[in-house]
């Protein structure tokens, strides 16, 4: 059994294209390194970032006690950071940003699938 979470942030598209790119850089940077560091506290493992998008995974490759619990408690810890982190955003002229968080657990075939290598 393991617990899949996506996350990634309403309107990127039309936020990405209001941007400079530096600033989008520094948007995107600073977003992903909050998002993974919260991800990370609560023993989940970033399978693919996905332009700001995140894919990740509790339960595989190690076992993880009460996994889909702690996927929840992740996504809700990601909701709570949005304050702080939009507060540094507005400092430096960014744009706010809200996340969206799908979570669901099941059986799943994990493991090395495609090539001998």
């Amino acid at each position: 059994e393991v617990t899949i979470m996506f996350s990634d942030i309403q309107d990127f598209t039309a936020i990405a294209e209001s941007l400079q790119q530096e600033d989008l850089l520094v948007l995107l940077t600073r977003y992903l390194d909050v998002m993974i560091g919260i991800i990370e506290a609560h023993e989940g493992v970033v399978a693919e970032i996905l332009g700001d998008g995140l894919l990740v995974f509790w339960n595989t490759p190690d076992d993880v006690a009460d996994h889909a619990v702690k996927a929840c408690a992740c996504a809700l810890a990601q909701q709570r950071s949005l304050g702080p982190l939009n507060e540094e955003f507005c400092a430096i002229r960014l744009p706010d940003v809200a996340v969206r968080v799908g979570i669901h657990t099941g059986q799943v075939l994990t493991g090395n699938i495609g090539s001998r290598e």
